[in-house]
């Protein structure tokens, strides 16, 4: 074995432990740089994941962030502490990825994400429901209510809102970001009639198409019948058909809570540009 194979290799380490027999044939072909071209979609995905887990720790209460709340025992300064912690994590998270993923998938692989590959000349423009991103010369309108409820500021300008820049550019429309309202500031019944409205003010003559993550795509399942054209919804909490006439994308990614690889990233904004632009 030469010194670079000993390098790129974890042959020349003694395996952990209590591993099953999956997981030692995975420790044995694992390879720094990804030189394996022909890894599935979900093995990319467990070595990125397994970088930025080893490299980066994760704050207090992320594995409780969906259900981060003020507790009785915790002050809101605490609470405020939590939050910034956890929204300091997502904002980081898009470089984090990029750079794990060249480290770990090797120099041959895209690690372009949607707002590099595909915004180009997009512009911005704010708007009382949040914030427009105009490609050049736009055909259609679109709305996107992407994000947790509990995330504004440095996560949603890192984390959300380049995948909609993107999705602007890779589609050729013209797509509203609904800043809704978050909790606990906000109730529930608050932030879904902030949606409502801003379906409202962006619908036109030539009807609507829609994309929704996470909180965000439960919000526009709440408001679907507005959505009369295409409806692209990721990582929705209900599994129920919408109340719309419009034409259903639910995406379900190969991604681990908010990480997923560059080529999953890419991916799912190509789907839903296409399948808002199919006739």
């Amino acid at each position: 074995m030469t010194e670079n194979s000993a390098i790129n290799k974890n042959v020349s380490k003694k395996r952990p432990e209590g591993m099953s027999a999956e997981e030692a044939r995975m420790y044995d072909d694992f390879q720094i740089g990804g030189h394996e071209r022909d890894m599935p979609e979900t093995e990319r995905l467990a070595q990125l994941a397994s970088f930025i887990d080893a490299h980066y720790d994760k704050p207090a209460g992320w594995e409780a962030e969906a259900e981060l709340s003020v507790a009785a025992e915790q002050s809101e300064q605490q609470f405020e502490e939590q939050r910034a912690e956890l929204e300091n994590y997502l904002a980081r998270l898009p470089d984090r990825i990029t750079h794990a993923a060249m480290i770990m998938l090797g120099s041959a692989v895209d690690h372009s994400l949607p707002v590099t590959a595909f915004a180009g000349n997009v512009g911005t423009r704010d708007d009382e429901f949040g914030r427009w991103y105009i490609p050049e010369n736009p055909h259609g309108v679109a709305v996107a209510v992407v994000g947790g409820w509990w995330y504004a500021g440095a996560a949603r300008e890192m984390s959300w809102e380049p995948e909609i820049a993107g999705l602007a550019g890779a589609s050729g429309r013209q797509i509203l970001s609904v800043h809704f309202p978050l909790q606990p500031e906000a109730t529930v019944e608050q932030a879904r009639a902030f949606v409502r409205q801003a379906l409202e003010s962006a619908r036109g003559d030539e009807g609507i198409v829609a994309w929704g993550k996470w909180a965000g795509a439960d919000l526009l399942l709440d408001n679907a019948e507005l959505v009369d054209a295409a409806l692209a919804v990721t990582f929705p909490s209900s599994d129920s058909a919408p109340a719309t006439d419009a034409r259903v994308l639910v995406q379900d990614l190969v991604a681990q809570r908010h990480v997923a690889t560059p080529n999953t990233s890419r991916e799912a904004i190509q789907e839903i540009a296409e399948f808002w632009n199919a006739r």
